[in-house]
């Protein structure tokens, strides 16, 4: 009776502590940043996504920082472009389809996005100071 109780007694501190070691997860330190997700569904959106890949160099300091290509076709008008960088709109135009100027409009956009990036690391650097938390609070 004896062996039986100790026995248990370790069963149970021995599946405490395979539990404790499985809950938590190890901290790898990898983390996946710096993608240019590509939502578009046309031959023009396609386009503009590789033109807008091939040219794209991120700031030095964005750290963190994803961008979405979306593309919304539209029969009147062609295809509406839309970039979002971590999910605030940064950049919003009409490509008409077999347009020549994919090109200029995604070197535009690598423009826009740089200049929007290059505000938004300035004044995320603002934020610091622990007196200054992102939140506000």
């Amino acid at each position: 009776m004896k062996i039986f109780i100790i026995s248990f007694v370790g069963l149970i501190h021995f599946f405490f502590l395979v539990d404790t070691g499985l809950s938590q997860a190890p901290d790898t330190g990898m983390e996946v940043d710096g993608l240019i997700l590509n939502q578009t569904k046309t031959r023009t959106g396609h386009e503009f996504y590789r033109q807008f890949a091939t040219i794209w160099d991120p700031p030095a300091d964005a750290n963190e920082i994803n961008i979405v290509i979306i593309e919304n076709a539209t029969p009147q008008w062609g295809s509406i472009i839309q970039i979002k960088v971590n999910e605030a709109v940064v950049f919003l135009s009409l490509a008409k389809p077999g347009d020549a100027a994919i090109k200029e409009l995604a070197g535009k956009a690598v423009e826009r996005v740089g200049q929007y990036l290059t505000v938004y690391v300035r004044d995320l650097a603002k934020y610091k100071d622990d007196d200054l938390a992102t939140s506000g609070w």
